[in-house]
């Protein structure tokens, strides 16, 4: 259950990252967005898009049942091939590799649940299309390095050239 759970929160926890950090012309999994520029009306549109398809029930707020049927119906459309995939690694790997992998998996699924915590404003354990903008535009912020409300191709290469490198610190802090 914990696993699903924290699996789960990883579908909208992608969310604000994937609206301002990713490649705007065809992201990871054949995700597209909006291509050039983008202003905060367009993250604004955007989310609210992605929101609507997450509250199935329409009542405003995703819940982690509602992420939990969600990840459900994507899974069985993955399972197949993803579990193909993990026992070519896993044999290749041997059983290091696979306790390697595991704790990598629980990691992420521990820093999944962190960030739809840190979404989840008024700790109601659901989300709402507030606070699922509020962080979507905090990274907006960021990427705006100049702050005139429009977040360039060039500005969003930076900002994900910057993630990436404040990730390779931490793994290599973690290693050290």
């Amino acid at each position: 259950m914990k696993k699903t759970l924290l699996a789960t929160a990883a579908l909208l926890v992608a969310v604000p990252t994937a609206l301002v950090a990713q490649p705007m012309h065809g992201g990871h999994h054949g995700q597209h967005g909006p291509q050039g520029d983008m202003t905060r009306a367009d993250v604004e549109a955007r989310t609210a898009e992605h929101f609507s398809h997450l509250d199935e029930n329409g009542d405003g707020l995703v819940t982690t049942a509602e992420m939990e049927a969600m990840h459900a119906k994507r899974m069985e459309r993955m399972a197949e091939r993803r579990a193909e995939r993990r026992a070519e690694r896993q044999e290749r790997a041997g059983e290091r590799g696979k306790h390697r992998m595991e704790r990598t998996a629980e990691r992420r699924a521990e820093r999944h649940a962190r960030r739809f915590a840190a979404m989840d404003a008024n700790s109601d354990g659901a989300v709402s299309l507030a606070e699922l903008q509020a962080k979507a535009f905090e990274r907006f912020d960021k990427a705006d390095a100049d702050g005139n409300g429009v977040v360039t191709e060039a500005e969003r290469k930076a900002h994900r050239d910057a993630m990436r490198e404040q990730r390779a610190e931490r793994r290599q802090q973690r290693g050290n």
